[in-house]
């Protein structure tokens, strides 16, 4: 008896690391197949502290790019917002100013929102730093001066479903979809979720201008997420 016990506990065990090690090989994309494509030119941006996370660029070529994202283990990055004008490729990208904020600015995932003549930025924010598992993500509204180089705070959304954001598309007036690439709010089990990314508990989340809910879930690492440009369709990276 004992020897069958044992052996269905080592089944389990075998069977968890095989799932681990299909996970991994899936994750980091062995089997993908990479086209070589070149557009044109490529050049370096000045003025952005560790790259880009996020970017989203206006029809008149205006860009607005969120910097300075950083892992727990990383350090001297400066978190900002960020324009760069593709009309203008010589310049380097500028800080905007915040007026009106006043909380700890982590900025992730950004979309824009144009209605009547004015252009609103939406921004993934993690006030307490980024995997801290505190379930304090938000996301900020702004209302965009381009020509002061202005973001005018507006107001802060906040939900018990916004667990760890990661990227966000906004399809209406306060209205968006958001992901979740981790879903466990305490550190130990953000960490053990992180380490054990073979369990299929991220998600997107609505916000329907009042309250989220999780309108797909089940997926691996949700990631970056956009809309069709009538709105009629969201595509999620996972």
């Amino acid at each position: 008896m004992g020897f069958f016990i044992r052996l269905f506990f080592c089944g389990i065990i075998v069977s968890g690391l095989g799932l681990w090690f299909m996970r991994a090989l899936e994750f980091s994309d062995l089997y993908n197949v990479v086209h070589k494509n070149v557009p044109g030119p490529c050049k370096f941006v000045q003025g952005i502290d560790l790259g880009a996370e996020d970017i989203s660029v206006l029809p008149n070529g205006l860009a607005i790019m969120s910097t300075g994202l950083m892992v727990p283990t990383e350090s001297g990055g400066k978190p900002a917002l960020k324009s760069f004008d593709f009309s203008k490729p010589e310049q380097p990208a500028r800080d905007l100013t915040l007026s009106g904020f006043k909380g700890d600015l982590m900025p992730h995932g950004l979309s824009l929102y144009s209605t009547n003549g004015k252009t609103f930025v939406y921004v993934v924010n993690h006030p307490a730093g980024l995997l801290n598992g505190t379930g304090e993500d938000e996301v900020l509204k702004f209302l965009w001066q381009t020509d002061k180089q202005t973001l005018m705070f507006q107001k802060s959304f906040k939900d018990p479903e916004f667990r760890s954001l990661n990227d966000l598309v906004v399809v209406g007036d306060d209205k968006f979809y958001v992901t979740n690439w981790f879903t466990m709010k305490s550190p130990i089990m953000r960490q053990l979720e992180a380490i054990l990314f073979v369990l299929p508990l991220q998600n997107v989340v609505y916000f329907d201008g009042k309250a989220g809910t999780v309108v797909l879930s089940g997926k691996y690492g949700a990631n970056g997420i956009n809309a069709s440009p009538d709105k009629k369709y969201v595509i999620t990276v996972v």
